[in-house]
């Protein structure tokens, strides 16, 4: 017999609006993304700190700022005093995004 199926559904509904692409990267889990893309609202890619704080504000979270910049410098890899898409994915799942293949990395070494 053939093989049935095929993938289901697409995506539903628009974004208003919005710079660049803003789905999860193929391959990531797409919440921390949606997350990361509702925080950055206006849409630089990066998330600064008054983005965070009015995001938890919004929400009703009550984080306090100390703890919002432990956050943030946990996250931010580069230095930049902001988050990049990648560095929150990492922060929040603790997993590289599969496209993030900017800083760090590199291959093992090979056996004998």
């Amino acid at each position: 017999g053939g093989n049935g199926g095929g993938s289901g559904g697409g995506s539903g509904g628009g974004s208003e609006g919005g710079g660049g692409d803003r789905e999860a990267p193929e391959g990531d889990e797409a919440w921390p993304w949606e997350l990361f893309y509702e925080i950055d609202s206006d849409g630089s890619g990066q998330i600064t700190f008054d983005e965070i704080r009015t995001f938890v504000e919004n929400n009703n979270y009550g984080n306090s700022d100390d703890e919002l910049r432990n956050l943030m410098s946990a996250g931010d890899t580069d230095g930049d005093g902001e988050l990049s898409g990648y560095e929150f994915y990492y922060l929040l799942t603790g997993v590289k995004s599969v496209q993030d293949n900017g800083e760090g990395g590199g291959g093992g070494g090979g056996g004998s």
